[in-house]
């Protein structure tokens, strides 16, 4: 698919070109639709005021940016972007969509940015029925965590 250099042309240079992506959402969607996933990469930057500029935006986007969620979610690696999706994204998506992505797989992985406890706090706030049971996952990483505390004051 062949991307309009009207669009590629506003697409963030760097870190730093607040404006121009400012520009660029300001088109809005539909009309931005061809460089959703150029803009859903600084998603994963962690702290450039770029991303701090696109992260509402996606926020506010929901269903256009499922597959992009889904995909981040499923891979096997980038962390950081998982957990900004999981804290800062798509807890405003509609309930109807987020009941399609690969939260609970989350569940079982542990890693520095905690995304098992972000993916069970969101599927508990959303009321997003898993295989499993919410309430005994829950349950279930508090006493895990409590215990793994308890080996720092021993």
């Amino acid at each position: 698919m062949k991307i309009d250099k009207k669009l590629t042309s506003r697409l963030p240079k760097n870190g730093n070109d607040v404006e121009g992506v400012k520009e660029l959402l300001a088109l809005g969607y539909p009309a931005i639709a061809p460089v959703l996933p150029h803009l859903f990469q600084w998603l994963e930057t962690g702290g450039p005021v770029v991303e701090s500029a696109i992260q509402p935006f996606f926020a506010e986007l929901g269903a256009p940016a499922r597959d992009l969620a889904c995909k981040a979610l499923e891979a096997s690696i980038k962390p950081a972007l998982k957990y900004r999706l999981l804290r800062y994204v798509l807890p405003t998506w509609p309930r109807d969509v987020l009941i399609t992505l690969p939260l609970e797989q989350l569940l079982q992985q542990y890693d520095f940015y905690g995304l098992d406890v972000w993916a069970l706090k969101l599927m508990i706030d959303k009321r997003i029925p898993g295989h499993s049971e919410l309430e005994e996952w829950r349950k279930f990483k508090i006493r895990h965590l409590k215990e793994l505390l308890e080996v720092l004051d021993s």
